[in-house]
């Protein structure tokens, strides 16, 4: 499987899956939707659309929502559809010319967003992070916050829990050795201002990557090469190490329950629990492969995405959603889940019905599936290309295109969404 990081490159949004426990409780911060598998796709997606907002949606008009399963419903948005305000989460401060593109990652319960910003490309090059620097960000009430890096170009931050610590990976520019790459990534604790590494990893395990942190500061993570190399998890707390059973894993919830996938290109989606990794379900039918859990609630519901073989060798991504080892495919258009509330509240992206490669950010509940792009105001300027994140208030973190530019986004509630949230 190709690196997150790589195919966001491609596709210049950046690499990334969430649910959080109620505000000041110790639960788990949302998810780290891994943004990764989401925000991945959802460039490829959205790589295609034009920079054109959305059309306005007059305030008695009636939104399109879509069912799982794929049927189109005509609901009228005072009763289904909430309504959003949405903000701009802007560059970091520096020269003009540095960075160009923001993308948001993850989402706690006080609204505050971490993810990325990302220089420009060089044109006629393949980016890669020695040429395509990104920088670790948090948005706290919209403004950007710098997060550093160990020494390298590129950081990015994944994951945030309800107290306001930070992980993610950052690289280092030092050569270990003449065969290995200039390049080496560790995983990151921010905290207090400062960002450290995690300590209890020993220098040799290189390339690990922190992906969620819960309300307790329990990180997960995986390890790439080293001691224990190839896909190791990990959980750390605290300056102890506890690997476990080998797979990549993105979320953590309350009760320790871990979601990811395992190792290798047809790895299957995971959950980790008690020490063990148990594999999740496919859903019925042939042609099921290559599975991925992005995010867990406190109920222990599980959202990803598998991938479905059509004519070989092509293979359609679609969001899937597990509860009591049942297996759910939230749409039948191409796309994945990314993050899930304790409400059950469902964000993600998915293909435009009748489009090819172009996506858009949803919120999946009660049965429906809705385009965010319908609850924004007139003439909003944005285009929502993926959802990553929700809290339980039913903020939503996510990317897009505003005027043409790619910049990661919050969406809050106008009002009480009592309908959907």
């Amino acid at each position: 499987m190709f690196s997150t990081c790589y195919l966001l490159f491609l596709c210049g949004i950046g690499p990334v899956s969430k649910v959080l426990a109620a505000a000041g409780s110790p639960g788990k911060p949302i998810k780290r939707r891994l943004v990764l598998s989401l925000v991945v796709s959802a460039a490829l997606f959205g790589s295609s659309l034009s920079s054109e907002a959305s059309p306005p949606i007059k305030g008695d008009a009636r939104a399109s929502v879509r069912r799982a399963g794929g049927s189109l419903d005509m609901i009228r948005p005072a009763a289904i559809a909430p309504r959003y305000t949405i903000t701009r989460l802007d560059l970091p401060a520096g020269p003009a010319t540095r960075w160009q593109r923001t993308t948001a990652a993850d989402l706690n319960e006080k609204g505050e967003v971490v993810g990325w910003a990302t220089a420009p490309e060089i044109p006629g090059k393949i980016p890669t992070t020695a040429e395509f620097p990104h920088l670790a960000t948090l948005w706290r009430q919209g403004k950007a916050i710098n997060l550093g890096s160990f020494g390298g170009d590129f950081s990015e931050a994944l994951g945030i829990n309800d107290q306001g610590l930070i992980v993610g990976y950052s690289y280092l520019s030092r050569r270990p050795n003449p065969d290995s790459s200039p390049y080496t990534k560790f995983a990151f604790l921010w905290q207090n201002g400062k960002m450290t590494r995690l300590r209890g990893l020993a220098d040799d395990e290189e390339g690990s990557t922190a992906t969620s942190i819960d309300n307790h500061g329990r990180v997960v993570g995986k390890l790439a090469r080293g001691k224990r190399a190839g896909g190791r998890a990990f959980l750390w707390q605290a300056g102890k190490v506890r690997f476990l059973p080998p797979g990549l894993p993105n979320d953590i919830n309350a009760k320790g329950d871990l979601v990811g996938r395992a190792s290798g290109y047809e790895g299957n989606a995971l959950l980790w629990r008690n020490g063990r990794s148990i594999p999740l379900p496919m859903p019925k039918g042939d042609g099921w492969i290559r599975g991925r859990a992005n995010a867990i609630n406190e109920s222990g519901v599980i959202v990803g995405a598998a991938e479905k073989k059509t004519n070989f060798p092509q293979t359609v991504l679609q969001a899937l959603l597990w509860k009591n080892q049942t297996v759910t495919v939230l749409s039948a258009q191409r796309g994945s889940a990314a993050d899930i509330n304790n409400r059950g509240a469902v964000v993600g992206y998915a293909e435009k019905p009748g489009s090819r490669y172009e996506s858009y950010a949803f919120l999946y509940s009660k049965g429906h599936m809705i385009d965010l792009n319908t609850c924004l105001p007139p003439n909003s300027g944005w285009v929502l290309i993926a959802a990553t994140a929700i809290n339980d208030k039913g903020q939503i973190a996510g990317n897009g295109l505003y005027q043409g530019n790619r910049r990661a986004f919050l969406l809050t509630p106008s009002q009480p969404q009592r309908a959907l949230h």
